[in-house]
């Protein structure tokens, strides 16, 4: 240590800290003041203290459930649709527009055929419910089926029961037997060429119904 001429004191280095305390330490001037804006920051990559993380993961899992159970409900509604509007089955009962065997075979449907499309089901029983009057050829005699193109010919002949007054477009429930088509079934029938001889010739069958009656009577 150096002497003071003057006083006789000693001075002290700077490089040695005062005397009476602890020589203080510089704080690092990237790091942020105890008492200032910076102290206590939280990084953003973490969550906050006291939460669970970000807000709103919640909300999103709830809205896929709920999209998933109306997903259901729809699913759900368009399957029962489909079986109300099914007919039942094994209840005896005949659709409305067709004509079938005993054995539930769809006449109607192979009227349309062509030639002997009606030939499998020679000298068999047949039920009709709902069948559209197509054309009325004479008093017992018509043209029944879905359409023009898909069509059976009807003959009452059944117990000297008369066919009812019946005009085109009515629908009519019936009975009968399918038979193989006469040579002379234009002078018989009183069918010709306008009333549809032709069609009548290719199929080479028709029905002879033991009754008929209007739909719903």
């Amino acid at each position: 240590m150096r002497t003071n001429e003057r006083g006789g004191r000693q001075r002290r280095p700077r490089y040695l800290p005062p005397r009476g305390g602890a020589r203080q330490v510089q704080r690092a001037r990237y790091l942020p003041r105890r008492d200032g804006p910076g102290r206590g920051r939280r990084p953003g990559y973490l969550p906050a203290r006291g939460g669970g993380g970000r807000r709103g993961g919640g909300i999103g899992i709830l809205v896929v459930v709920l999209l998933l159970v109306g997903a259901g409900l729809l699913i759900w509604f368009l399957v029962s649709r489909g079986d109300d509007g099914g007919s039942a089955a094994g209840d005896g009962s005949v659709a409305e527009g067709t004509i079938q065997t005993s054995e539930g075979q769809d006449v109607l449907a192979a009227a349309g055929g062509g030639a002997e499309a009606l030939a499998p089901f020679e000298d068999q029983t047949v039920r009709g419910s709902g069948i559209e009057v197509q054309s009325v050829v004479g008093d017992e005699s018509f043209w029944a089926g879905s359409d023009p193109t898909q069509r059976v010919f009807v003959v009452v002949t059944g117990g000297g029961e008369s066919a009812p007054a019946i005009d085109a477009g009515d629908r009519v429930d019936l009975s009968g037997i399918v038979r193989v088509l006469p040579v002379d079934f234009e002078q018989r029938f009183g069918v010709d060429a306008a009333n549809g001889s032709a069609d009548l010739q290719g199929q080479g069958h028709y029905i002879e119904a033991l009754s008929v009656s209007e739909s719903g009577s």
